[in-house]
């Protein structure tokens, strides 16, 4: 027998297993790195998603918040109108149907907004400006009322002003 055959025979069926294991190998390599730049390309669109959604509720939070603020004024002055008219706070007159249903619906609308921004802050925010802005109309007094609407303005800026930052660091 002539072992220069058998060898040569031998390292050509090692060389053609190779090759086949070589393309096998590679091939799963590069359906790794496809499957990676899925995964990177998911995850991106999953976070232009995200910054989409919450720059869309942010604006809407600084529309209703901005809404919100003038309608509860509008009921803080016809309040004190109302109870200068009467004589004291506590015998002041209902809102009017329309302001008080506008109130609610904004104040629904700012709430629910206010729930889907991810933002810590914000939320904290808005919650702090809308628990004090209750008392600009619900002041047990006059007084009460008045230091509450002056604290409210500035609490509403901030939380508008909070807002635009979170937007613009979303471009």
């Amino acid at each position: 027998m002539d072992w220069g055959i058998v060898a040569g025979g031998a390292l050509a069926v090692a060389g053609g297993a190779l090759t086949i294991v070589g393309g096998i190998v590679a091939d799963l390599m590069k359906d790794r790195r496809a499957d990676s730049r899925e995964a990177a390309s998911r995850v991106a669109q999953k976070a232009a998603e995200r910054d989409a959604f919450q720059r869309e509720t942010l604006i809407g939070l600084q529309d209703a918040l901005t809404e919100w603020a003038r309608a509860l004024m509008e009921a803080h002055g016809l309040y004190r109108k109302s109870a200068h008219a009467n004589g004291s706070w506590e015998t002041r007159s209902r809102l009017p149907d329309e302001l008080n249903e506008r109130m609610m619906t904004l104040q629904r609308r700012v709430s629910l907004l206010r729930s889907r921004v991810l933002d810590d802050e914000e939320r904290r925010l808005v919650d702090e400006a809308t628990s004090t802005a209750f008392f600009a109309v619900l002041g047990s007094t006059e007084e009460a009322a008045v230091e509450a609407a002056d604290k409210v303005t500035p609490m509403l800026v901030q939380a508008i002003e909070r807002a635009g930052e979170l937007i613009r660091g979303l471009w």
